[in-house]
């Protein structure tokens, strides 16, 4: 442990990611809802398996498929979202 005492102007002119963001109250929803679908669909096909949609989702393929179905219905809602003026991250 240092005895230095640190100078809270070294956190402000430290130099930044290029791709940092910091997620608003939008994106942390979106981000969450997402999560949630993808654990749902992965639950279904795992432990539903004799229901249609769970056989469907059981499959290796067909769960790959969904996945991406899912990421491209959250991405076109990101987009959406940040034209209305909710955008779902912000650069530091």
């Amino acid at each position: 442990m240092s005895d230095e005492a640190t100078d809270p102007r070294d956190a402000q002119n430290a130099p930044k990611a290029i791709l940092s963001r910091r997620l608003t109250p939008t994106g942390i929803v979106l981000n969450s809802f997402f999560a949630l679908v993808v654990i749902m669909g992965w639950s279904l096909g795992f432990f539903a398996q004799d229901r249609p949609m769970g056989a469907w989702l059981a499959s290796p393929a067909h769960a790959v498929l969904a996945f991406l179905g899912v990421w491209l219905l959250f991405t076109i809602a990101t987009v959406v979202a940040a034209k209305l003026g909710h955008p779902t991250s912000r650069k530091d």
